[in-house]
Parts: C-alpha cells; structure tokens; sequence
C-alpha cells in the first residue's frame, strides 16, 4: 500500500512538470501570456460571463499579436484582442497535428466557461514528445467546437474538496508510517504500469 501510494504521488509531481513544460512550449510563442491571478479575475470580471468558474478555470491568454505584458492596468484596453487558453498535454508520441489518440481530463467548469466564451476561448493541445511528423514538441489550438466535434468519449469524473472548517472528533482511524525510501520503487512501479 505505501509503494502505491508513493506512486501515485510521484506520478503527480510528475505530471506538474509535464503541465510547466507545455505552458514552456507555448509560452514559446510571443502571442500568449501567463497574467497574475489578479489580473485573470479582472479579466473574467470584464468578459461578464456569468458561472462558477475562477481565475484557474484557465491558464494563460492570446492576443492576435505579440504586444506588452497584459496587466491590471491594461486588461481593459486590450480586452477585445484577448482570448482564453487552457494547456492540456501529453508525453505520448502523438503522430500530427489530428491529434488522434490524445487523452486529456477536463473540468465541467472548463466546458462551461469554453462554450459561454465561445471564439474567445481556446484549448492549447501541447505534445511533448518529438516523435512526430515535426520532429519536434508541439501544440495545437482548438475551440471548443472542435473538441467536441473531435471527441470519441467522455466520462464523469468527480474531484472531491474536503471542507476546511472541520477538527479531529475521534472518531477518525488514524495510522502512522515510518518514513522509507521507496522513490526508486515507485519509478519503476510507474514505469511498470505505463504511467
């Protein structure tokens, strides 16, 4: 259970670097920005669509052309030229830009928030690995139209939040473990596995 349970944190430590090296990738190219948490609520706030989403409901923004940072200040004047962007990526060896065989998790918020933006909203499907028809990582930008139009299955996932407001009330089972080194275990478990 310990060995599983290393896993599956390594695996998420893992697949944060994947998600910093696909916002690298498209970061590359001038005409996106990752803007501050402020500024992305500014943004939402001025875009007035109404929903549940949040600053994080996406990761960065578009402009037709490269242009200063977007910032508190200048969100309302470059308003028009903004799009919404949300990295999804992958390590697998993805032949083309069809992206045929590209697996990806997305919030119901995500398709909520991508299909009452519309135009304005855009997935930045990210490849990481060079064994394509490029020779090279790379990314592709669909709306969500396309996706959908795309799309072979769906299913429900649910990500659960604890609430933060609770205290220990005995009744809770509580164990303990001794630390152990099982990194190497667990790379290999993954690697085992797929993953």
């Amino acid at each position: 259970m310990v060995r599983r349970t290393a896993a599956k944190f390594l695996k998420r430590g893992l697949n944060e670097i994947v998600e910093i090296d696909a916002t690298a990738v498209v970061l590359g190219d001038k005409r996106f920005q990752r803007p501050d948490l402020a500024t992305k609520r500014r943004l939402l706030e001025l875009l007035d669509v109404k929903g549940k989403w949040t600053a994080r409901t996406f990761d960065l923004i578009m402009t037709s052309a490269d242009c200063e940072p977007i910032n508190l200040d200048s969100v309302g004047r470059r308003l028009s030229e903004i799009t919404l962007i949300e990295v999804k990526s992958t390590r697998a060896a993805i032949r083309d830009a069809s992206l045929s065989g590209f697996f990806f998790g997305a919030t119901e918020t995500e398709y909520q928030l991508a299909t009452a933006l519309g135009n304005r909203f855009r997935y930045a499907f990210v490849v990481l690995n060079s064994k394509n028809i490029y020779g090279a990582p790379f990314f592709v930008l669909l709306s969500h139209i396309q996706v959908e139009s795309k799309t072979r299955t769906r299913r429900v996932q649910f990500q659960v939040n604890l609430r933060s407001d609770m205290h220990v009330d005995g009744s809770e089972e509580v164990y303990r473990s001794v630390p152990t080194l099982i990194a190497i275990e667990a790379i290999d478990e993954l690697d085992e596995a797929g993953g």
